[in-house]
């Protein structure tokens, strides 16, 4: 029973948010920049002359936010309790462009941040004592290694439909974590997984280490179940 009461106040992973095209409008600001409509039209060699012109610290100095940069944050906040920035340093000027993000922050950003974490590699995050944890981010190549290392990917727009996704994903996310943990105290309250995790062609068959294997192996539905069995797992072992 104690270890129920102690998962109840945290039954959700941690979750970070991107930067750059999640809640800072900094490519519509580039293309404004070069002269052009949309971002998208941009040629190879006008973002080469850009970098090499480009100061990182003036370009986050005077990117705007998008207007839905601070109702992100507060819907994250209040079903999560909580939040961490994890942001990509630009490749043409990496200090420069921290230096610019972190005023950003200060200057646009309502509710602090838990953390804010500068790094290349985000997948390295995906996961922490064994619970999954959510990532927030416009870039697909970021959000399929997410999924790979574990994690939760949140493919976001910064529009009022990518807002309903995040607020359905994370209340979904909350859910299926309550369901886990109340399996670890013999009471299944919520919805039954075992014919999911068999239509999803999963198995909770193998030790909690072999099925985060076979989860990070795995994508979709399939991956997520292996997660599932293996939190399974885990609170039988705390009980």
């Amino acid at each position: 029973m104690r270890f129920f009461e102690l998962v109840e106040k945290k039954s959700i992973g941690k979750v970070y948010i991107d930067m750059d095209g999640v809640i800072v409008d900094l490519y519509n600001y580039i293309g404004k920049e070069l002269g052009v409509k949309d971002y998208n039209d941009i040629t190879p060699e006008q973002w080469n002359e850009f970098y090499e012109k480009a100061d990182a610290y003036d370009l986050f100095k005077n990117a705007p936010a998008f207007p839905s940069a601070n109702k992100l944050i507060q819907l994250v906040k209040d079903i999560a309790g909580g939040y961490s920035i994890l942001s990509k340093p630009l490749n043409f000027d990496r200090e420069g462009s921290i230096k610019g993000k972190k005023e950003w922050l200060a200057k646009h950003i309502d509710v602090t941040p838990d953390k804010v974490i500068f790094e290349e590699d985000k997948a390295k995050y995906a996961v922490s004592n064994d619970m999954p944890n959510i990532l927030i981010d416009d870039e697909g190549k970021h959000i399929g290694a997410w999924n790979s290392a574990g994690g939760v990917g949140i493919k976001y727009k910064a529009d009022e439909d990518s807002l309903g996704n995040v607020f359905k994903q994370l209340k979904m996310a909350k859910t299926e974590t309550k369901t886990n943990e109340n399996f670890a105290d013999g009471k299944k309250k919520g919805k039954s997984r075992p014919g999911r995790v068999k239509r999803a062609g999963a198995s909770c068959n193998g030790s909690v280490t072999a099925l985060r294997k076979r989860a990070k192996n795995a994508s979709g539905e399939k991956a997520k179940m292996y997660h599932w069995c293996a939190n399974m797992k885990s609170g039988r072992k705390k009980k």
